[in-house]
């Protein structure tokens, strides 16, 4: 299957630890993809503190299942902060699961946080059907 490579949408989550440093690790946060097709291209991270790093890792299943940790699809490549407040991954071709449809569910989960309170993560996504 093949679908297009130029990124027209966004998936974005903002993980708030309230005003504390966010505690890793975290509870899941879930999401259903309705109405949703398309591929996976590329990530974006934004903390707010410049010595912080913080690890999150992606999840995807079908529904109804709840996607787990052997659900993961980053590889050895997560999107990562490493003593920054920004980062990014303009391409993941080492993620090997980066088609989505609208009948997943996606998990995001941060493996370790230190010092930030508040991180945002946005996938960007070639939205469409395969061509």
């Amino acid at each position: 299957m093949r679908i297009k490579s130029t990124p027209n949408g966004l998936i974005t989550l903002t993980i708030d630890g309230g005003g504390s440093a966010i505690v890793a690790p975290t509870i899941p946060i879930y999401l259903p993809l309705t109405g949703m097709l398309g591929k996976i291209l590329g990530w974006t991270m934004l903390g707010d503190n410049a010595g912080g790093s913080c690890v999150v890792d992606v999840w995807k299943s079908i529904y109804p299942a709840v996607p787990t940790i052997a659900n993961t699809i980053v590889a050895a490549a997560p999107p990562t902060l490493t003593a920054q407040v920004k980062n990014q991954a303009l391409a993941v071709p080492t993620w090997p699961d980066v088609v989505i449809s609208s009948s997943d569910v996606l998990a995001f989960y941060v493996n370790s946080c230190s010092l930030h309170k508040r991180v945002t993560l946005a996938l960007s996504i070639a939205r469409g059907k395969p061509e």
